[in-house]
């Protein structure tokens, strides 16, 4: 039992843990956005710069876009990640915004294939896998079910490079034309840690009454009045 309870203290103390971190998160997408030689830098010298909102201006490389699939608003599409040359020779992952599967043709969305030379604002995405049960990645048919920065800078042909970005930018504004819906996300954290708590000390609870239930039907406790 006393193990359960300290299970079930241990919890509520990540479950406060992991709601600060998601409020200093959550702070930080409010914060002037900086710029991506900054951003880097704070990167290099192992500073948190999950999303961190960043700024910079460069073109896009459409012709190596990239598909991650996704779900919004009840529609099933991808995530268009886009190769970005800035303009100071880096090349960096944009994710641009959802697309329905309805208008992942280029073709149907020619107004939101900006050309030339683009100034945007983003989030900073540090990727990963968020979880066992996701679909493998297939680069060959460009099906991506989560961010691999290396996989799919590979696949985007800028992989290798010293001036590869360590991270995606997530954009914070629609496209010209309105596809991709690009727009900034919260922080999402995984955060169950108040449901293992109620499970440690219901599973304690439990005991506890097994414990007073089997002692009293052996006769060592009674709770009638002037029982000893």
């Amino acid at each position: 039992m006393v193990i359960l309870l300290s299970l079930g203290t241990w919890q509520v103390q990540r479950l406060a843990w992991k709601n600060d971190l998601t409020a200093k998160m959550e702070a930080r997408t409010t914060t002037r956005p900086i710029s991506l030689a900054e951003a880097i830098r704070m990167k290099a010298g192992g500073g948190d710069v999950a999303y961190l909102p960043v700024r910079l201006k460069g073109s896009f490389l459409h012709d190596q876009e990239l598909h991650l699939f996704t779900v919004e608003g009840g529609k099933m599409g991808r995530r268009i990640i886009t190769p970005f040359k800035t303009a100071d020779g880096r090349a960096a992952l944009v994710d641009r915004g959802f697309v329905p599967d309805s208008l992942l043709a280029k073709d149907k969305r020619k107004a939101g294939l900006d050309s030339g030379l683009v100034e945007l604002t983003g989030q900073i995405r540090l990727g990963g896998r968020p979880g066992l049960f996701v679909p493998d990645n297939r680069p060959a048919e460009n099906d991506w079910y989560w961010r691999d920065h290396a996989g799919m800078a590979a696949a985007a042909g800028i992989y290798g490079r010293d001036n590869l970005v360590p991270f995606f930018i997530e954009a914070s504004q629609a496209a010209t034309g309105g596809w991709p819906n690009g727009r900034a996300t919260r922080p999402r954290l995984i955060n169950n840690h108040l449901e293992y708590a109620l499970t440690w000390y219901a599973l304690a609870l439990v005991m506890l009454v097994i414990y007073f239930t089997l002692h009293h039907r052996a006769g060592r406790l009674s709770f009638s009045p002037g029982s000893r």
